[in-house]
């Protein structure tokens, strides 16, 4: 179950947590953390199988949540902000020399001349009409609920 934060840190909320039954050393979780442990524990199962998850932007943003979920053998289908920065492909990183004056680097940097991130929405905005494809998500009670899609596979982290 998600509690927000201040629900296991603010004593305030200590009369809340009790009246709902909420034990009293409770560690907070983000829903990306909370969804990971449910996904390893129905893939453990054997209970749902399934090669593919789909997941709104809250999960789409977590670069640490998609690396994992990959790792579980899945792949996934994400939304993510339209502001995310992305590349279309890895650019080249490596850590600086150290120049002998100061702490030695120790993160990942772009190699000079390697191009810069850009949104997702500027990538989406440039493509060709002929790559959208419009598909029904559901059948809703007002009718269809359809959305464009256009598929790209992009690097979000490279740790620069």
């Amino acid at each position: 179950m998600y509690l927000p934060e201040e629900w296991g840190e603010d004593k305030a909320y200590a009369e809340l947590r009790e009246k709902c039954g909420v034990r009293e050393q409770i560690e907070f979780r983000t829903k990306p953390q909370l969804g990971l442990d449910m996904l390893g524990a129905i893939l453990a199962e054997g209970a749902l199988p399934g090669r593919w998850l789909a997941c709104d932007k809250a999960f789409g943003r977590s670069s640490d949540f998609l690396d994992q979920v990959a790792d579980l053998g899945l792949w996934y289908y994400a939304e993510v902000p339209h502001d995310t920065m992305v590349w279309r492909a890895r650019p080249l990183t490596h850590v600086p020399e150290w120049s002998g004056k100061g702490r030695k680097p120790t993160r990942e940097r772009l190699v000079e001349g390697e191009p810069t991130p850009q949104t997702v929405r500027h990538i989406a905005d440039a493509l060709s009409t002929t790559v959208w494809a419009r598909y029904t998500i559901k059948e809703g009670s007002k009718g269809p609920l359809v959305a464009d899609f256009a598929f790209l596979r992009v690097v979000t982290d490279c740790q620069v």
